[in-house]
């Protein structure tokens, strides 16, 4: 399996894997390598081998040090270590006060500066020499600052006592006009780089990637999501073994994409997609979605519902309110778990708690806007009604789902992809026997109204989403009845019933 990822919190992955190693399977998933993982991992009967991403112009940046931010984090550890370094081993003084190093062309004074750092590092008689100076010429500049600034003694008949200070020569306006070049040329430099640097990082894991496919004798590839796709194929194709495309959504109708990055993976998905020897899915829209752009034979379709033996033994739990702080509050909670993104509709949500009714709205999660919402909190001086938590491990997650009252989904159709969106909080909400509040967006209607665990609303808003979960608060004994439809539907929607699905693909491929 290739994942473009950590793989640590990968659900949908590591229930794949497992669910494959029951089956009597080997299983080894190939992921992206962090400061936070290990590069090998044994984990539930399957290994994880993460690749340590080096492509080539991260190595032209550290030697070149365009940056102005590496430039400083290297400054800060040289003063750490008692050692700064901004002046030329051989300070040879031209005329117009510009030293030799500053005289340089751009091109020969960075590996001249390489070159001079690399040799004080290595000879300690030369770096206390360079360093000696450094101070003494330091000191003479401040001595000649001060007499300098000294006023002048009147004229005086006898001759006045003269004062030699030190010769020094400070750098002129020519060394001045070469530093600011030189952080133009760096940043519009380092600019021209980045500018390439996915395409490079994704190269890379794919070069380093194949090379642990082709060298592990493998029976078949599983691409995770579209941009692992390039890999998969190729070697799929050098070792003649089956490709399975797995779609986690709509990878070039993903939010946060640019257009230029769009166009590439549109060309990617209808080159590839096709080339697969089956394609699976996590929702029937988006299944009809590829079938209809690239002609492909139906896919399978597995819901990222969790597992039956993750569910709570009790129909409810003071863990979630333990983890809000209100274990001696009676308030009916609405709850959202999961990341804090754009799109998500969570602004609207925390807007619509105003109009709210004897409940609290807990937050629980993690996310980059994080801290936008703790300030909308703050300036709505909502802090009494909304609460943020921080997110729990995932194999305790639904024992405090258990505790809300209400699991809310208020994701705003910004794409296609999130027209299409079948969240997995959806279902574990409903594994928690918890009623659900979503977006009308096609497949969180299709469940909702479906199996009746819950209602809809205009996700752009809060007078809306308010208004549905007033509705369902209003009424105690309709709330009971989409508890309980939510936990008639758990009986269905669980990865029990969906891996037989993943199972019987393999037991066909390998047939």
């Amino acid at each position: 399996m290739f994942v473009y990822n950590n793989g640590a919190r990968d659900v949908r992955v590591h229930k794949e894997a497992q669910t494959l190693v029951a089956s009597g399977r080997a299983v080894e998933v190939v992921c992206v390598l962090d400061r936070t993982t290990t590069p090998r991992e044994e984990r539930d009967g399957f290994t994880i081998t993460r690749i340590d991403r080096n492509p080539p112009h991260y190595r032209l940046l550290r030697w070149a040090r365009f940056t102005r931010a590496n430039a400083r984090r290297s400054r800060l550890r040289r003063r750490r270590r008692g050692v700064v370094l901004r002046l030329p081993v051989l300070r040879i003084t031209k005329p117009d006060g510009a030293t030799l190093a500053e005289r340089l062309p751009r091109t020969v004074r960075r590996p001249y500066e390489a070159a001079r750092w690399r040799v004080l590092r290595r000879v300690p008689r030369l770096r206390r020499h360079y360093y000696r100076r450094r101070a003494e010429r330091s000191r003479a500049i401040k001595v000649a600052d001060i007499l300098a600034k000294q006023p002048q003694a009147p004229a005086r008949t006898t001759r006045p006592l003269t004062v030699r200070a030190p010769r020094v020569t400070a750098p002129g306006p020519t060394s001045t006009w070469i530093r600011h070049v030189d952080v133009a040329v760096s940043t519009r430099s380092y600019r021209a780089v980045m500018w390439f640097h996915k395409p490079l990082m994704y190269l890379d894991y794919y070069r380093r990637a194949a090379k642990v496919a082709e060298s592990g004798g493998f029976d078949a590839f599983h691409a995770h999501d579209l941009n692992t796709m390039p890999v998969a194929w190729l070697v799929a194709r050098r070792t003649g073994k089956p490709l399975i495309f797995d779609a986690h959504e709509l990878y070039p109708d993903v939010s946060g994409l640019s257009r230029r990055e769009r166009a590439v993976w549109r060309v990617a998905e209808r080159l590839l997609s096709p080339r697969a020897t089956r394609v699976i899915t996590v929702c029937e829209s988006i299944a009809g979605e590829l079938t209809k752009r690239h002609k492909l034979d139906p896919p399978t379709i597995l819901l990222n519902c969790p597992p039956r033996t993750a569910r709570p033994q009790l129909s409810s739990s003071d863990a979630l309110r333990r983890h809000a702080g209100l274990l001696d509050s009676t308030t009916p909670i609405v709850l959202y778990q999961g990341g804090y993104a754009p799109g998500r509709g969570l602004e609207e949500l925390i807007a619509a708690a105003e109009d709210i009714q004897s409940a609290t709205l807990v937050l629980m999660g993690w996310g980059t806007i994080e801290e936008q919402l703790a300030a909308t909190i703050r300036e709505r001086g909502l802090e009494g009604r909304v609460r943020m938590v921080p997110p729990v491990p995932q194999q305790e997650l639904l024992t405090y789902t258990a505790g809300a009252d209400i699991g809310v989904i208020p994701y705003q159709p910004v794409g296609l992809n999130n027209y299409y969106t079948t969240p997995n909080k959806m279902f574990e909400y409903v594994n928690a026997g918890v009623a659900v509040a979503g977006s009308a967006v096609p497949e969180i209607t299709r469940f909702v109204q479906g199996y009746g665990f819950g209602v809809t609303f205009d996700p752009y808003d809060p007078s809306d989403i308010a208004r549905a979960i007033n509705g369902l608060l209003a009424d105690p004994e309709a709330l009971r009845d989409k508890r309980r439809a939510a936990a008639a539907a758990a009986e269905q929607l669980n990865w029990d019933c969906e891996q037989r699905k993943l199972v019987s693909l393999y037991d066909e491929l390998a047939a």
